[in-house]
């Protein structure tokens, strides 16, 4: 993974959520953490967390297809598409053979 320079952004929106069910964090739920936690985010701040769930989601609905290649270069083995096609084919095989 990428260095991270504001890890503290993570850390913020790993509190809050990476989203609020199938949508992106709101201003409105930045705002009511904020008040609910005492802490006080930056514009910067608060646009990069809406973001960064905007993103999340965005990866999480295109990682429910098979056919997707991981984005993450050095994922092990068996997160790559060329695996999970293998162990498809295999597992049809053994449905044949039963």
């Amino acid at each position: 993974m990428p260095e991270c320079r504001a890890h503290h952004i993570i850390e913020y929106l790993l509190d809050v959520g990476l989203s609020l069910g199938e949508n992106a964090l709101t201003h409105t739920e930045l705002q009511s953490w904020q008040n609910n936690t005492g802490t006080i985010l930056k514009p910067w701040e608060s646009r990069l967390m809406k973001r960064l769930s905007g993103i999340y989601l965005s990866e999480y609905r295109e990682s429910s297809d098979s056919e997707k290649e991981t984005a993450w270069e050095e994922a092990p083995h068996y997160m790559c598409m060329a695996y999970r096609k293998m162990i498809r084919s295999k597992n049809s095989l053994r449905k044949l053979a039963e």
